[in-house]
């Protein structure tokens, strides 16, 4: 598990289980003294049936109204934004969990003298390292199938991983197709499904580019290395960049508790659709009188799945360029809706730099706004500077690209083909 500390000047990162988490036990609790005036008791017995009235309004209200969803429109006449009200049923995290869990896995890595050297289910609990991972491909005819956790989870421990599916009892051993450091992320292969009986399926994959803050979140993972466990929240915030083992990464922040063990496994939205790679976790740093719950990120699923498959293919990940640096306009951001999606912000996103071996030098200029891009059958709305990052591994060098742009109120497209590209883990890409 990795941490972010919200203490800036400190660099070195410390493993849990060696940097317990703080908690605060000195609070401050009011005294009530039993020589208390008739007048305090009456006012005591006041407060508190007003309180039972309160308790009883609200109940009634989310009887009434059930749980809320909101949906935004934009009203081009006067330039203002309505916000419809509409009511939706409450989420069901244990459907949710049904339907996440069968796609889910425990990852150990790492015999020690208390495990085995082969797969053993007692062994297994014993290993060096424990985390989480979720199925993303499974072939049930050759019984082949694909794991994404996190590279931390395996790291030191390339040659020694077990997993455990959600309804059996023996571990199964797993090679490493390939990882990439920067972002956290690697791949693991399973093989002879096709031989046990097993429910295991593959996931169900979300886009993360359209999740939105407030939306329910349901992480499965493996906490303590204790097995399969379920905790619940929200999204808290859908862009956050923090420094984890000194590498800034981009990850959604989600208020669902997480523990050791967590790493690498699955976030799920509402419909049990797999939306992102748990990886880190804030913890408690008493010095600056700062205790923190629930305040965790996970890799956005669209970045994960796109650069799990470019590990399949490549081994060592390589990202497409387009030889452009993109900026953001200060004008604000436009709420839209986005491959049906409701409440989506879009930022204006325009080209700040352009290479000069860029295939897009002399076909587009500096300050053109960027709206869409497409490559394969796929069209990708630019939302924010992260756009092209999310899929800039599912695009090979040779492949064609076409860019959608717009300047002084003009449209056009550039199409392209790519004739760079980078690894994964050359450097930072979000310092």
């Amino acid at each position: 598990m990795g941490y972010y500390n919200f203490n800036e000047e400190k660099k070195d990162k410390i493993p849990y289980d060696k940097e317990p988490i703080f908690r605060q036990e000195n609070k401050q609790k009011r005294n009530f003294s039993n020589s208390s005036s008739g007048t305090s008791k009456a006012t005591s017995l006041v407060m508190a049936f007003v309180l039972i009235l309160q308790i009883g309004l609200i109940v009634a209200l989310f009887a009434v109204f059930g749980h809320f969803s909101k949906k935004i429109e934009n009203v081009d006449n006067q330039g203002s934004t309505i916000v419809n009200i509409t009511t939706d049923s409450a989420v069901d995290v244990s459907a949710v969990t049904t339907k996440a869990k069968m796609s889910s896995v425990c990852v150990h890595a790492g015999y020690t003298s208390a495990s085995t050297t082969g797969p053993n289910y007692q062994g297994f609990f014993n290993m060096a390292s424990k985390g989480g991972g979720t199925i993303i491909e499974y072939d049930k005819t050759s019984g082949v199938a694909y794991i994404l956790t996190c590279y931390h989870v395996v790291k030191g421990h390339e040659e020694q991983i077990e997993v455990l599916l959600f309804d059996i009892y023996n571990p199964i051993e797993a090679t490493l197709v390939g990882h990439s450091y920067v972002y956290d992320l690697a791949v693991l292969k399973i093989e002879g499904l096709n031989t046990i009986t097993t429910n295991a399926i593959e996931c169900e994959i979300a886009d993360s580019a359209v999740v939105l803050e407030g939306e329910p979140s349901i992480a499965i993972g493996n906490p303590l290395g204790a097995g399969f466990s379920v905790t619940s929240g929200q999204i808290s915030k859908a862009i956050d960049i923090v420094k984890v083992d000194g590498i800034n990464r981009r990850v959604f922040r989600t208020s669902a508790p997480i523990n050791s063990g967590n790493s690498g496994g699955g976030l799920f939205d509402a419909k049990g659709r797999f939306i992102g790679v748990v990886n880190a976790k804030s913890t408690d740093n008493p010095s600056q009188n700062n205790y923190i719950d629930c305040v965790a990120y996970a890799i956005p699923s669209t970045l994960a799945i796109n650069l799990a498959y470019n590990i399949m293919r490549n081994t060592n990940p390589v990202k497409a360029s387009l030889g452009i640096t993109l900026g953001i306009k200060n004008n604000g951001i436009k709420y839209d809706v986005v491959n049906g999606v409701y409440n989506v912000p879009v930022q204006t996103v325009y080209v700040l730099e352009i290479d000069a071996d860029s295939p897009l030098k002399g076909l587009i200029e500096e300050g053109y706004e960027i709206v869409a891009f497409e490559y394969g059958d796929k069209l990708i709305n630019v939302i924010n500077t992260y756009s092209f990052d999310d899929h800039s591994f599912a695009i090979n060098k040779g492949d064609e690209v076409t860019i959608y742009y717009s300047h002084n109120g003009n449209t056009g497209s550039a199409k392209i083909k790519i004739n760079k590209v980078v690894s994964a883990d050359s450097q930072d890409w979000y310092d």
